[in-house]
């Protein structure tokens, strides 16, 4: 393989990483959206009839039971809350589109700069691309799995005439915010 032809080879590997590196971004800012809601729509009301079974006008104008059941309802919400813990999920796919956009980042800076340097050798960019595709695989490990649905959106959300799983040459110039 010629100097050139692997230089292009690692230019057209740093873009592919790119575009799973935007879509993962996506996916992850997508996935936090649900669990952020959650974490609202758990809370508020929760606090909401913990207050009111807490006050003591429930149970004069509506008896204890319904009190109790006030108690019951924010137990309840408090539990899956804690269980579920949305905020802390939302956090860790929120966390995981930051990274998954720094990466993307550098990816760019690397494919349309220092692989334009005709000063580096094709063997340092063989050595960065190797360090920016262990760098993807270490957030991949810490990463929450995306849903398949919020894939789906990020994947709307970034081309909607975009079908197929390859990369389109439009998918490329978005990762590589060329367009």
């Amino acid at each position: 393989m010629n100097d050139r032809s692997l230089r292009s080879s690692i230019i057209s590997e740093g873009e592919r990483l790119a575009v799973d590196a935007l879509y993962s971004e996506k996916g992850h800012f997508v996935a936090a959206t649900p669990w952020r809601r959650g974490h609202l729509w758990l809370g508020v009301p929760a606090a909401l009839f913990a207050f009111a079974a807490g006050a003591g006008f429930v149970g004069d104008y509506l008896g204890p039971a319904a009190a109790s059941a006030l108690a019951f309802v924010s137990g309840s919400l408090s539990a899956i809350a804690t269980f579920l813990n949305p905020n802390e999920t939302a956090k860790s796919h929120h966390n995981s589109g930051t990274a998954y956009g720094h990466i993307r980042r550098k990816l760019r800076q690397f494919v349309e700069i220092t692989c334009k340097e005709a000063d580096v050798a094709e063997s340092e960019l063989r050595a960065e691309l190797a360090a920016l595709t262990k760098e993807i695989t270490d957030i991949q490990v810490a990463a929450k799995p995306i849903p398949k649905s919020a894939y789906e959106i990020a994947r709307m959300e970034i081309d909607q005439d975009n079908g197929t799983a390859s990369y389109s040459n439009k998918d490329v110039d978005v990762a590589m915010d060329r367009i």
